[in-house]
């Protein structure tokens, strides 16, 4: 059969056996520029319900074929991103493991977008370790300085290699986003002030950033505090799932369970598969019986959990707080969730008015950061003409731990870098 015969097979060819041997025959001789194409690939596939689907075996008989020629490399290489390219170029990377590595980097240099996404899922398939080559790290820094979807794949690459620590100067200059990016700062134990404050200030935006928090060893003791201010019923349900998603067995947790218990319904759901997860449940039940050790046995475990001892009261966090007296965390927490409207914002310039100092850290920063129209009513008030008001309103302004509204993107420090969507 000659070469425009088999051409013809390649391309309209019914029968599969015939067109894989077709494709196969022309990827070896000197004519495979011609099936090395786009278009071509495309084609090499078969249809289930009007749907195609790539041909995985012809594929991995070419890359054997590919694999040989440096020539057929780099073309593999080059057509990446049109149908089907992704499957044969994943084949030659198993056919070829880490020798591939060098190839892919120098295309990866200049890629953007879904190209590049399936460069380095390649590369992963070629040497899952290609995070710690040092010729991919200048690639890296490069693609850890944009907000691609290939950002959160290459962090959490980086964060299972345990090499995430060596790009920390652009993890600083790019803070994390999304879950994945969070959990992979967590697992490499990157407990840096600024991303601490950082995670600390977005967890009343979503739940995400508990999965670098918990994962910190020590965590850090103003954690639960603003875990448990945070967690309205929504927030909740998502905090718990996030814990059930990253394996997050913490003890930190405990409250915010008690929480869901006690709300009921879908909350208790939640709580009860956290609780039953098989990755969590031996190191919980012995994290429940030292409870009830220290507790003196007045507890007591129904299908879910339920610890018998009194509720977080926001009454009692006001009443305490107005004394000028200590307050419960729990209670504070429990403040700052109920707090809301006008009611919230009197309370807000009754803390920085009268001054109530013990409700300032415990009660006023977690509100700030949680809620944008307390912190956007202490910025007001920094701007007071009453001198000591606007004093104590500025003292607040400087919490690190808080996103303040309307300040210059160029006067804020890292903690404050602009949001991205999906957190």
């Amino acid at each position: 059969m000659d070469i425009e015969a088999q051409m013809d097979e390649v391309l309209t060819g019914k029968d599969r056996e015939l067109r894989r041997q077709a494709f196969l025959t022309l990827v070896g001789s000197d004519a495979w520029p011609q099936v090395l194409a786009p278009h071509v690939i495309s084609l090499q596939g078969y249809e289930i319900n009007g749907e195609l689907f790539p041909d995985r075996v012809t594929f991995d008989g070419a890359a054997a074929l590919i694999a040989k020629d440096e020539d057929k490399i780099y073309r593999s290489l080059e057509i990446l991103g049109a149908r089907f390219t992704d499957e044969l170029l994943l084949a030659v990377a198993r056919e070829m493991g880490p020798e591939l590595v060098e190839h892919a980097l120098v295309n990866l240099r200049t890629a953007e977008g879904e190209r590049a996404l399936m460069l380095e899922r390649v590369l992963y398939e070629a040497d899952s370790g290609w995070v710690k080559e040092r010729a991919a790290r200048r690639v890296i820094r490069t693609r850890l300085k944009t907000e691609e979807p290939t950002r959160m794949q290459l962090m959490t690459w980086l964060g299972v290699a345990g090499n995430l620590g060596d790009f920390i100067d652009e993890i600083r200059e790019y803070p994390p986003l999304y879950l994945e990016e969070w959990s992979s700062l967590g697992r490499c134990q990157i407990s840096e002030e600024q991303f601490v404050n950082r995670a600390l200030a977005l967890l009343g935006q979503g739940p995400e950033p508990l999965a670098y928090l918990l994962r910190l060893d020590p965590i850090p003791p103003e954690v639960m505090h603003r875990v448990m201010a945070a967690a309205k019923p929504d927030w909740l349900i998502n905090g718990l799932e996030v814990a059930i998603i990253e394996a997050l067995p913490s003890r930190e947790l405990i409250p915010l369970t008690e929480l869901a218990v006690r709300l009921g319904g879908r909350h208790l759901a939640v709580a009860v598969a956290w609780l039953s997860s098989a990755q969590l449940g031996p190191q919980l039940l012995g994290i429940l019986v030292e409870q009830m050790k220290q507790e003196g046995g007045r507890e007591r475990l129904s299908n879910a959990l339920w610890v018998q001892r009194r509720a977080p009261s926001a009454n009692h966090a006001l009443e305490q707080g107005r004394k000028g007296q200590p307050l419960d965390p729990m209670d504070a927490a429990a403040l700052v969730r109920q707090l809301q409207g006008p009611r919230m914002l009197e309370l807000v310039q009754e803390i920085i008015e009268k001054p109530w100092p013990e409700m300032m850290d415990s009660v006023l920063r977690p509100l700030c950061a949680i809620n944008p129209e307390a912190a956007e009513a202490v910025l007001n008030l920094s701007k007071n003409p009453h001198p000591e008001l606007s004093k104590r309103a500025q003292q607040a302004l400087e919490w690190p731990d808080v996103i303040w509204p309307e300040k210059d993107e160029e006067d804020l420090p890292a903690t404050y870098a602009p949001l991205g969507e999906g957190i």
